[in-house]
């Protein structure tokens, strides 16, 4: 309640509030089933802040088989690893930016968006994980002739040079890689992996 310009009492109570509105905008989005625009993005942290070990960057190209020395698509079957952070440059031959993309060599995952380019022979699918294991978590489905993207965190291999490996099932397809943002080890570290284990299948529910 507030006075008026003649000391007359004038209600507030239709008064927006900031926090109305976040809230009819995230409605608003689910209604039309699109994402609310994001109103205000906090500031990434600096690299190795313990209250903040997620840093986001960027987007960066790490691989890129189109423009790889040899440039040379992923077969079915084909295994493959990539060096995502550190500081030696063997960014340029896997079809990477000069120097990397940033990710220093005390990443212990990173964030990463894959994309499958031209795929062609079958339909197949992507999975990732650190460098030396065989990956067992699936990244990307794609299908004859459509390019698509997703984006995951991925675990690196804990080394001088953190590494992923990828191995590719169906099709034949070129592969392009890039970095989103990285975690580093702390004492508030908030990314703990896991055996990858699926929780929804819609085949095999009940009903399916």
């Amino acid at each position: 309640m507030r006075l008026g310009r003649r000391g007359r009492k004038v209600s507030n109570r239709g008064a927006r509030r900031p926090g109305a509105v976040v809230v009819a905008v995230a409605l608003l989005g689910l209604v039309l089933g699109v994402a609310a625009e994001t109103i205000e993005t906090p500031t990434p942290a600096a690299a190795g802040d313990p209250e903040g070990n997620f840093i986001a960057t960027t987007p960066c190209r790490i691989v890129d088989t189109r423009s790889a020395t040899p440039a040379s698509p992923l077969a079915p079957g084909a295994s493959r690893s990539y060096q995502v952070g550190g500081t030696t440059n063997g960014y340029p031959a896997q079809g990477g930016a000069d120097g990397g993309c940033g990710v220093p060599s005390n990443a212990v995952a990173v964030e990463l968006s894959f994309t499958a380019i031209s795929p062609t022979g079958a339909n197949g699918f992507l999975r990732a994980g650190p460098a030396g294991t065989t990956p067992t978590g699936t990244i990307l489905n794609y299908t004859v002739g459509t390019g698509i993207t997703n984006t995951g965190t991925v675990p690196v291999s804990r080394s001088s040079t953190p590494s992923i490996a990828v191995t590719n099932f169906g099709g034949t397809i070129h592969l392009a890689v890039d970095v989103q943002g990285y975690f580093v080890n702390s004492s508030a570290s908030r990314y703990v992996p896991v055996t990858p284990c699926r929780m929804s299948d819609t085949r095999s529910a009940s009903p399916a």
